[in-house]
Protein backbone atom coordinates (compact mmCIF):
# COMPACT_ATOMS: atom_id res chain seq x y z
CA UNK A 1 0.00 0.00 0.00
CA UNK A 2 2.81 2.23 0.96
CA UNK A 3 4.76 1.85 -2.28
CA UNK A 4 1.61 2.52 -4.59
CA UNK A 5 0.71 5.74 -2.39
CA UNK A 6 4.92 6.58 -3.44
CA UNK A 7 4.25 5.69 -7.42
CA UNK A 8 1.16 7.63 -6.90
CA UNK A 9 2.86 10.55 -5.96
CA UNK A 10 5.74 10.25 -8.03
CA UNK A 11 3.25 10.40 -10.93
CA UNK A 12 2.06 13.48 -9.40
CA UNK A 13 5.02 14.82 -9.06
CA UNK A 14 5.98 14.47 -12.66
CA UNK A 15 2.82 15.71 -14.04
CA UNK A 16 3.65 18.41 -12.26
CA UNK A 17 7.00 19.08 -13.70
CA UNK A 18 5.96 18.46 -17.24
CA UNK A 19 3.05 20.82 -16.84
CA UNK A 20 5.68 23.46 -15.97
CA UNK A 21 7.46 22.56 -18.51
CA UNK A 22 5.43 23.20 -20.86
CA UNK A 23 4.39 26.42 -19.36
CA UNK A 24 7.93 27.57 -18.98
CA UNK A 25 8.67 26.60 -22.75
CA UNK A 26 5.50 28.37 -23.95
CA UNK A 27 6.16 31.50 -22.29
CA UNK A 28 9.77 31.22 -23.34
CA UNK A 29 8.28 30.83 -27.26
CA UNK A 30 6.31 33.84 -26.50
CA UNK A 31 8.66 35.80 -25.36
CA UNK A 32 10.73 34.97 -28.53
CA UNK A 33 8.08 35.41 -30.99
CA UNK A 34 7.71 39.13 -29.42
CA UNK A 35 11.20 39.59 -29.92
CA UNK A 36 10.90 38.56 -33.49
CA UNK A 37 7.71 40.48 -34.08
CA UNK A 38 9.48 43.57 -32.62
CA UNK A 39 12.44 42.92 -34.67
CA UNK A 40 10.35 42.87 -37.65
CA UNK A 41 8.38 45.92 -37.38
CA UNK A 42 12.00 47.30 -36.96
CA UNK A 43 12.43 46.10 -39.75
CA UNK A 44 9.70 47.33 -41.71
CA UNK A 45 10.17 50.58 -40.80
CA UNK A 46 13.80 50.39 -42.04
CA UNK A 47 12.66 49.18 -45.75
CA UNK A 48 10.10 51.96 -45.38
CA UNK A 49 12.20 54.61 -44.28
CA UNK A 50 14.83 53.59 -46.78
CA UNK A 51 12.04 53.74 -50.00
CA UNK A 52 10.83 56.88 -48.64
CA UNK A 53 14.38 58.21 -48.89
CA UNK A 54 14.93 56.77 -52.28
CA UNK A 55 12.03 57.89 -53.70
CA UNK A 56 12.93 61.25 -52.22
CA UNK A 57 16.21 61.43 -53.93
CA UNK A 58 14.80 60.58 -57.37
CA UNK A 59 12.22 63.35 -56.91
CA UNK A 60 14.73 65.61 -55.86
CA UNK A 61 16.71 64.54 -59.04
CA UNK A 62 14.04 64.73 -61.18
CA UNK A 63 12.84 68.43 -59.68
CA UNK A 64 16.48 69.59 -60.82
CA UNK A 65 16.28 69.48 -64.41
CA UNK A 66 13.80 72.36 -64.55
CA UNK A 67 15.99 74.30 -62.44
CA UNK A 68 16.07 77.02 -65.21
CA UNK A 69 12.30 77.89 -64.58
CA UNK A 70 12.95 77.69 -60.89
CA UNK A 71 11.83 80.73 -58.76
CA UNK A 72 12.52 81.59 -55.38
CA UNK A 73 9.43 79.43 -53.57
CA UNK A 74 11.19 76.33 -55.72
CA UNK A 75 14.11 77.05 -54.15
CA UNK A 76 12.48 77.35 -50.76
CA UNK A 77 10.53 74.08 -51.53
CA UNK A 78 13.64 72.18 -52.98
CA UNK A 79 15.42 73.22 -49.37
CA UNK A 80 12.65 72.02 -47.43
CA UNK A 81 12.87 68.79 -49.13
CA UNK A 82 16.17 68.44 -48.57
CA UNK A 83 16.67 69.28 -44.99
CA UNK A 84 13.62 66.40 -44.55
CA UNK A 85 16.01 64.07 -46.33
CA UNK A 86 19.08 65.12 -44.35
CA UNK A 87 17.10 64.50 -40.73
CA UNK A 88 16.15 61.17 -42.32
CA UNK A 89 19.86 60.29 -43.48
CA UNK A 90 20.78 61.45 -39.99
CA UNK A 91 18.78 58.73 -38.28
CA UNK A 92 20.84 55.78 -40.41
CA UNK A 93 24.15 56.96 -38.61
CA UNK A 94 23.61 54.13 -35.93
CA UNK A 95 23.17 51.46 -38.50
CA UNK A 96 25.43 52.64 -41.49
CA UNK A 97 28.98 54.27 -41.22
CA UNK A 98 28.69 58.38 -40.40
CA UNK A 99 31.18 58.70 -43.51
CA UNK A 100 29.21 58.00 -45.92
CA UNK A 101 25.93 59.47 -44.37
CA UNK A 102 27.66 62.56 -44.10
CA UNK A 103 29.34 62.31 -47.83
CA UNK A 104 25.62 62.33 -49.56
CA UNK A 105 24.52 65.18 -46.99
CA UNK A 106 26.95 67.34 -48.24
CA UNK A 107 26.60 66.18 -52.07
CA UNK A 108 22.82 67.30 -51.06
CA UNK A 109 24.06 70.36 -49.36
CA UNK A 110 26.52 70.99 -52.67
CA UNK A 111 23.70 70.74 -55.46
CA UNK A 112 21.54 72.73 -53.79
CA UNK A 113 24.50 75.78 -53.84
CA UNK A 114 25.08 74.92 -57.35
CA UNK A 115 21.46 75.28 -58.29
CA UNK A 116 21.09 78.55 -56.72
CA UNK A 117 23.91 79.81 -58.44
CA UNK A 118 22.60 78.26 -61.60
CA UNK A 119 19.14 80.18 -61.04
CA UNK A 120 21.16 83.69 -59.71
CA UNK A 121 23.10 83.26 -62.98
CA UNK A 122 20.02 82.61 -65.12
CA UNK A 123 18.46 85.64 -63.15
CA UNK A 124 21.44 87.99 -64.24
CA UNK A 125 21.40 86.64 -68.21
CA UNK A 126 17.67 87.74 -67.83
CA UNK A 127 18.41 90.96 -66.13
CA UNK A 128 20.82 91.91 -69.25
CA UNK A 129 18.45 90.52 -71.99
CA UNK A 130 16.09 93.13 -70.37
CA UNK A 131 18.72 95.82 -70.48
CA UNK A 132 18.76 95.10 -74.49
CA UNK A 133 15.15 94.88 -74.67
CA UNK A 134 14.94 98.13 -72.98
CA UNK A 135 17.69 99.74 -74.57
CA UNK A 136 17.14 98.66 -78.44
CA UNK A 137 14.21 101.11 -78.92
CA UNK A 138 15.65 103.84 -77.69
CA UNK A 139 18.76 103.61 -79.66
CA UNK A 140 15.97 102.97 -82.78
CA UNK A 141 13.75 105.95 -81.79
CA UNK A 142 17.07 108.13 -81.74
CA UNK A 143 18.31 107.27 -84.95
CA UNK A 144 15.32 107.67 -86.43
CA UNK A 145 15.23 111.12 -85.42
CA UNK A 146 19.13 111.80 -86.61
CA UNK A 147 20.13 113.19 -89.90
CA UNK A 148 22.58 110.94 -91.92
CA UNK A 149 25.51 113.33 -92.49
CA UNK A 150 26.75 113.42 -96.25
CA UNK A 151 30.63 112.78 -96.56
CA UNK A 152 32.80 115.61 -97.65
CA UNK A 153 35.47 115.85 -100.14
CA UNK A 154 38.32 117.45 -99.95
CA UNK A 155 40.53 119.78 -102.54
CA UNK A 156 39.22 122.76 -104.66
CA UNK A 157 35.41 122.96 -104.63
CA UNK A 158 35.58 119.40 -103.45
CA UNK A 159 36.30 117.66 -106.72
CA UNK A 160 39.53 117.10 -106.89
CA UNK A 161 39.99 116.01 -103.20
CA UNK A 162 39.12 112.42 -101.38
CA UNK A 163 36.25 112.05 -99.66
CA UNK A 164 36.13 112.81 -95.55
CA UNK A 165 34.66 109.49 -93.53
CA UNK A 166 31.66 110.00 -91.75
CA UNK A 167 31.70 110.70 -87.78
CA UNK A 168 30.04 107.78 -86.02
CA UNK A 169 26.57 108.78 -84.96
CA UNK A 170 25.03 109.15 -81.36
CA UNK A 171 22.96 106.11 -82.74
CA UNK A 172 25.80 103.89 -84.02
CA UNK A 173 27.88 104.55 -80.73
CA UNK A 174 24.92 103.94 -78.02
CA UNK A 175 24.88 100.48 -80.09
CA UNK A 176 28.37 99.50 -80.30
CA UNK A 177 28.55 100.07 -76.67
CA UNK A 178 25.26 98.33 -75.95
CA UNK A 179 26.87 95.78 -77.83
CA UNK A 180 30.27 95.61 -76.58
CA UNK A 181 29.17 95.60 -73.16
CA UNK A 182 26.03 93.46 -73.42
CA UNK A 183 28.71 90.42 -75.18
CA UNK A 184 31.19 91.13 -72.75
CA UNK A 185 28.77 90.71 -69.09
CA UNK A 186 26.60 87.39 -71.29
CA UNK A 187 30.24 85.67 -72.06
CA UNK A 188 30.99 86.41 -68.50
CA UNK A 189 27.18 85.12 -67.26
CA UNK A 190 27.47 81.81 -69.95
CA UNK A 191 31.00 81.06 -68.73
CA UNK A 192 29.64 81.18 -64.96
CA UNK A 193 26.63 79.18 -66.79
CA UNK A 194 28.48 76.51 -67.77
CA UNK A 195 31.09 76.34 -64.71
CA UNK A 196 27.90 75.86 -62.76
CA UNK A 197 26.03 73.46 -64.91
CA UNK A 198 29.17 71.08 -65.16
CA UNK A 199 29.88 71.51 -61.50
CA UNK A 200 26.05 70.97 -60.98
CA UNK A 201 26.49 67.64 -63.35
CA UNK A 202 29.74 66.78 -61.48
CA UNK A 203 27.78 66.62 -58.00
CA UNK A 204 25.15 64.92 -59.54
CA UNK A 205 27.43 62.19 -60.69
CA UNK A 206 28.27 61.60 -57.33
CA UNK A 207 25.21 62.13 -55.49
CA UNK A 208 23.55 60.05 -57.71
CA UNK A 209 26.75 56.90 -56.86
CA UNK A 210 26.14 57.31 -53.76
CA UNK A 211 22.59 57.26 -53.25
CA UNK A 212 22.68 54.23 -55.71
CA UNK A 213 25.78 53.07 -53.41
CA UNK A 214 23.82 53.39 -50.28
CA UNK A 215 20.44 52.15 -51.50
CA UNK A 216 22.35 48.99 -52.59
CA UNK A 217 23.50 49.06 -48.45
CA UNK A 218 20.02 49.59 -46.89
CA UNK A 219 18.72 46.75 -49.08
CA UNK A 220 21.66 44.56 -48.73
CA UNK A 221 20.72 45.08 -44.68
CA UNK A 222 17.02 44.48 -44.92
CA UNK A 223 17.96 41.59 -46.86
CA UNK A 224 20.11 40.29 -44.76
CA UNK A 225 18.11 40.90 -41.75
CA UNK A 226 15.10 39.67 -42.90
CA UNK A 227 16.94 36.66 -43.93
CA UNK A 228 18.06 36.47 -40.68
CA UNK A 229 14.73 36.16 -39.00
CA UNK A 230 13.80 33.80 -41.39
CA UNK A 231 16.41 31.10 -40.21
CA UNK A 232 15.93 32.82 -36.42
CA UNK A 233 12.54 31.59 -36.79
CA UNK A 234 13.32 28.45 -39.04
CA UNK A 235 15.49 27.31 -36.12
CA UNK A 236 12.56 28.43 -33.80
CA UNK A 237 10.72 26.36 -36.02
CA UNK A 238 12.72 22.95 -35.37
CA UNK A 239 13.40 24.11 -31.77
CA UNK A 240 9.63 24.01 -30.97
CA UNK A 241 9.00 20.68 -33.35
CA UNK A 242 11.99 18.74 -31.16
CA UNK A 243 10.56 20.41 -27.72
CA UNK A 244 6.98 19.58 -28.48
CA UNK A 245 8.03 16.25 -29.97
CA UNK A 246 9.83 15.78 -26.99
CA UNK A 247 7.27 16.35 -24.42
CA UNK A 248 4.66 14.40 -26.41
CA UNK A 249 6.79 11.26 -26.31
CA UNK A 250 7.88 12.12 -22.70
CA UNK A 251 3.85 12.13 -21.88
CA UNK A 252 3.09 9.22 -24.19
CA UNK A 253 5.87 6.76 -22.10
CA UNK A 254 4.24 8.54 -18.72
CA UNK A 255 0.58 7.40 -20.20
CA UNK A 256 2.07 3.33 -21.11
CA UNK A 257 3.92 3.30 -17.73
CA UNK A 258 1.21 4.63 -15.79
CA UNK A 259 -1.47 2.23 -18.06
CA UNK A 260 1.01 -0.39 -17.08
CA UNK A 261 0.89 0.27 -13.44
CA UNK A 262 -2.76 0.71 -13.41
CA UNK A 263 -2.89 -2.49 -14.90
CA UNK A 264 -0.72 -4.53 -12.41
CA UNK A 265 -2.57 -2.80 -9.39
CA UNK A 266 -5.83 -3.43 -10.93
CA UNK A 267 -5.33 -7.31 -11.22
CA UNK A 268 -3.48 -6.84 -8.10
CA UNK A 269 -6.58 -4.94 -6.21
CA UNK A 270 -9.19 -7.89 -8.29
CA UNK A 271 -6.87 -11.00 -6.68
CA UNK A 272 -6.83 -9.57 -2.87
CA UNK A 273 -10.68 -8.93 -3.63
CA UNK A 274 -10.93 -12.69 -4.67
CA UNK A 275 -8.78 -13.72 -1.80
CA UNK A 276 -10.37 -11.42 0.59
CA UNK A 277 -14.05 -12.89 -0.76
CA UNK A 278 -12.86 -16.30 -0.11
CA UNK A 279 -11.16 -15.52 3.39
CA UNK A 280 -14.18 -13.97 4.60
CA UNK A 281 -16.05 -16.70 3.13
CA UNK A 282 -13.69 -19.11 5.05
CA UNK A 283 -14.14 -17.28 8.22
CA UNK A 284 -17.80 -17.09 8.13
CA UNK A 285 -17.95 -21.21 7.82
CA UNK A 286 -15.53 -21.14 10.92
CA UNK A 287 -17.17 -18.50 12.92
CA UNK A 288 -20.33 -20.60 12.22
CA UNK A 289 -18.76 -23.86 12.98
CA UNK A 290 -17.14 -22.45 16.21
CA UNK A 291 -20.46 -20.84 17.30
CA UNK A 292 -21.91 -24.26 17.06
CA UNK A 293 -18.94 -26.10 18.65
CA UNK A 294 -19.70 -23.39 21.67
CA UNK A 295 -23.05 -23.58 21.59
CA UNK A 296 -22.51 -27.37 21.78
CA UNK A 297 -19.37 -26.66 24.16
CA UNK A 298 -21.38 -24.63 26.51
CA UNK A 299 -24.33 -27.38 26.66
CA UNK A 300 -21.63 -30.08 27.33
CA UNK A 301 -19.64 -27.78 29.91
CA UNK A 302 -23.12 -26.99 31.54
CA UNK A 303 -24.62 -30.56 30.98
CA UNK A 304 -21.45 -31.79 33.18
CA UNK A 305 -21.23 -28.49 35.56
CA UNK A 306 -25.09 -29.74 36.45
CA UNK A 307 -24.36 -33.65 37.24
CA UNK A 308 -21.01 -32.88 39.14
CA UNK A 309 -21.92 -30.33 41.34
CA UNK A 310 -24.04 -32.32 43.82
CA UNK A 311 -21.15 -34.88 43.96
CA UNK A 312 -18.63 -32.69 43.83
CA UNK A 313 -20.49 -31.15 46.86
CA UNK A 314 -20.50 -34.26 48.55
CA UNK A 315 -16.87 -35.41 48.27
CA UNK A 316 -15.61 -31.91 49.44
CA UNK A 317 -17.86 -31.91 52.49
CA UNK A 318 -16.66 -35.41 52.93
CA UNK A 319 -13.22 -34.37 52.81
CA UNK A 320 -13.84 -31.50 55.39
CA UNK A 321 -15.07 -34.13 57.84
CA UNK A 322 -12.35 -36.63 57.34
CA UNK A 323 -9.72 -33.87 58.10
CA UNK A 324 -11.45 -33.15 61.30
CA UNK A 325 -11.20 -36.84 62.23
CA UNK A 326 -8.96 -39.31 64.35
CA UNK A 327 -8.16 -41.64 61.54
CA UNK A 328 -4.93 -39.65 60.38
CA UNK A 329 -2.73 -42.64 59.72
CA UNK A 330 -5.30 -44.48 57.68
CA UNK A 331 -6.60 -41.23 55.92
CA UNK A 332 -3.66 -39.55 55.09
CA UNK A 333 -3.49 -40.93 51.32
CA UNK A 334 -7.23 -40.37 51.30
CA UNK A 335 -7.27 -36.33 52.26
CA UNK A 336 -3.93 -35.68 50.27
CA UNK A 337 -5.58 -36.65 47.09
CA UNK A 338 -8.94 -35.11 47.58
CA UNK A 339 -6.83 -32.39 48.47
CA UNK A 340 -5.45 -32.34 45.03
CA UNK A 341 -8.69 -33.19 43.36
CA UNK A 342 -10.52 -30.52 45.45
CA UNK A 343 -7.90 -27.75 44.24
CA UNK A 344 -8.32 -28.79 40.58
CA UNK A 345 -12.54 -29.12 41.36
CA UNK A 346 -12.11 -25.27 42.03
CA UNK A 347 -9.68 -24.19 39.71
CA UNK A 348 -11.76 -26.77 36.60
CA UNK A 349 -15.35 -24.55 38.05
CA UNK A 350 -13.33 -21.53 37.14
CA UNK A 351 -12.47 -22.34 33.83
CA UNK A 352 -15.41 -24.37 33.06
CA UNK A 353 -12.99 -26.86 30.66
CA UNK A 354 -14.27 -30.13 29.77
CA UNK A 355 -11.45 -31.75 28.71
CA UNK A 356 -10.38 -30.52 32.29
CA UNK A 357 -13.20 -31.99 33.89
CA UNK A 358 -13.15 -35.29 31.79
CA UNK A 359 -9.27 -35.58 33.32
CA UNK A 360 -10.98 -34.90 36.84
CA UNK A 361 -13.47 -37.44 36.68
CA UNK A 362 -11.23 -39.93 35.45
CA UNK A 363 -8.83 -39.07 37.87
CA UNK A 364 -11.05 -39.71 41.27
CA UNK A 365 -12.11 -42.53 39.68
CA UNK A 366 -8.92 -43.95 39.95
CA UNK A 367 -8.59 -42.52 43.52
CA UNK A 368 -11.73 -44.20 44.86
CA UNK A 369 -10.89 -47.39 43.27
CA UNK A 370 -7.29 -47.16 44.82
CA UNK A 371 -9.28 -46.47 48.57
CA UNK A 372 -11.39 -49.27 48.23
CA UNK A 373 -9.00 -51.52 47.52
CA UNK A 374 -6.88 -50.61 50.67
CA UNK A 375 -9.63 -50.01 53.30
CA UNK A 376 -13.35 -51.64 52.75
CA UNK A 377 -16.13 -48.82 52.83
CA UNK A 378 -17.87 -50.24 55.59
CA UNK A 379 -15.88 -49.25 58.12
CA UNK A 380 -16.19 -45.43 56.80
CA UNK A 381 -19.24 -45.11 59.12
CA UNK A 382 -16.68 -44.14 62.12
CA UNK A 383 -15.70 -41.04 60.11
CA UNK A 384 -19.44 -39.58 58.62
CA UNK A 385 -21.73 -38.98 61.04
CA UNK A 386 -24.84 -37.93 59.40
CA UNK A 387 -28.31 -37.30 60.95
CA UNK A 388 -31.15 -37.40 58.86
CA UNK A 389 -32.18 -38.65 55.10
CA UNK A 390 -30.78 -35.87 53.28
CA UNK A 391 -27.61 -36.56 54.07
CA UNK A 392 -28.40 -40.38 52.95
CA UNK A 393 -29.05 -38.93 49.42
CA UNK A 394 -26.05 -36.58 49.42
CA UNK A 395 -23.97 -39.82 50.38
CA UNK A 396 -25.71 -42.18 48.07
CA UNK A 397 -25.54 -39.84 44.82
CA UNK A 398 -21.47 -38.94 46.36
CA UNK A 399 -21.20 -42.73 45.64
CA UNK A 400 -22.81 -42.89 42.30
CA UNK A 401 -20.81 -40.56 40.98
CA UNK A 402 -17.41 -42.91 41.66
CA UNK A 403 -18.84 -46.01 41.81
CA UNK A 404 -20.60 -48.61 39.67
CA UNK A 405 -22.26 -50.51 42.43
CA UNK A 406 -23.69 -48.00 44.21
CA UNK A 407 -26.92 -49.16 45.40
CA UNK A 408 -24.72 -52.35 47.26
CA UNK A 409 -22.36 -49.75 48.68
CA UNK A 410 -25.36 -47.48 50.03
CA UNK A 411 -27.09 -50.66 51.40
CA UNK A 412 -24.06 -51.63 52.98
CA UNK A 413 -23.57 -48.38 54.93
CA UNK A 414 -26.85 -48.20 55.74
CA UNK A 415 -26.79 -51.57 57.44
CA UNK A 416 -23.68 -50.11 59.31
CA UNK A 417 -25.16 -47.30 60.63
CA UNK A 418 -28.26 -49.74 62.17
CA UNK A 419 -26.00 -52.05 63.63
CA UNK A 420 -23.92 -48.93 64.74
CA UNK A 421 -27.08 -47.25 66.44
CA UNK A 422 -28.51 -49.91 68.00
CA UNK A 423 -25.09 -51.67 69.20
Amino acid sequence: MKSIKNLISLGYLLMALLVIGIMYIWYKEWCDLEKLEVQNRHIDTFRQESHEIFVFLIELSLSGETVLEWEDADLEHYHYQRMAIDSMLCRFKTIYPTERIDSVRHLLEDKERQMRQIVQVFEQQQAINDKITRQVPIIVQKSVQEQPQKPKRKGFLGIFGKKEKPKPTVTTTMLRSLDRDMITEQQTQSRRLSEHTDSLRYEMRNLTGNCTDLYNQMDKKVQADLQKREAEITAMGEQSFMQIGSLTGFVLLLLVISYIIIHRNANRIKRYKQKTTDLIGQLQQSVEQNEALIASRKKAVHTITHELRTPLTAIIGYTSLMEKGNEAVMLDKLITETEKEMQAIREAGLKKDLQELDALTHHLRSSWEILRADQPLRELYKLLHCDGTPDDKTIGNAVKAVLDKGSEIIRLAKEERRKYENG
